[in-house]
């Protein structure tokens, strides 16, 4: 048997009778389905553990695999500072995979870049090819916003005392990069304005 692990943005996508009836279809396939939620709680603890053992500053907030691209590709000199934490979608399926011990597990992500997250046992497909592959396309609509939008990392600038600042959005995310405060401890960044909810596996 497989685990399926779905990207919570497709809750809210779909109508309640229509994402019943994926639930349905995903188990007459014989597979195991869940979702990533353990991977908030984890994701935090580790951003927290990291901001703690005094890392190059600024951290660069890792959750967006888009934006991990960004830097490597366009701000080498800021790939230190790249958080070595996987994004909440990842850490959930690797927590969740676990859990369930199946052997395999298929991811179905926001976008098409966390395909460079597929290796045995993960498999990641984005939404429209995971229609494909259970022959299933119920009405859906555009998300209005994302299951965890800018503001993930608040709690940690109360309880660290630390600077945080955020951007989404391909051209603010850039701007920020280009003039961040010297004193600035964690730069959030969404390379979809708004979050997770426009990716082009969704939409």
């Amino acid at each position: 048997m497989a685990l399926v692990v779905l990207n919570p943005v497709i809750k809210s996508m779909v109508d309640s009778e229509n994402y019943r009836k994926l639930i349905e279809i995903i188990r007459e396939w014989d597979f195991r389905v869940t979702d990533s939620l353990p991977g908030i709680k984890a994701v935090k603890n580790k951003y927290r553990e990291f901001l703690q053992s005094s890392p190059p500053y600024p951290v660069i907030d890792s959750r967006c695999p888009r934006i991990e691209h960004l830097i490597l590709n366009e701000y080498a000199h800021l790939t230190r500072s790249l958080a070595p934490i996987h994004p909440i979608l990842i850490e959930g399926s690797i927590l969740r995979q676990k859990e369930y011990g199946e052997k395999r597990v298929i991811i179905v992500a926001p976008c098409e870049i966390f395909k460079v997250y597929s290796s045995r046992p993960f498999k990641v497909m984005t939404w429209l090819e995971f229609q494909e592959f259970i022959q299933f396309y119920p009405p859906q609509q555009r998300a209005k916003s994302a299951p965890i939008p800018l503001g993930f990392f608040d709690f940690l600038a109360k309880e660290l005392g630390i600077r945080i600042e955020k951007a989404s959005g391909r051209k603010s995310c850039r701007d920020l990069l280009a003039n961040f405060s010297p004193d600035t401890h964690l730069l959030e960044l969404l390379w979809c304005k708004g979050g997770c909810h426009r990716g082009d596996g969704l939409w």
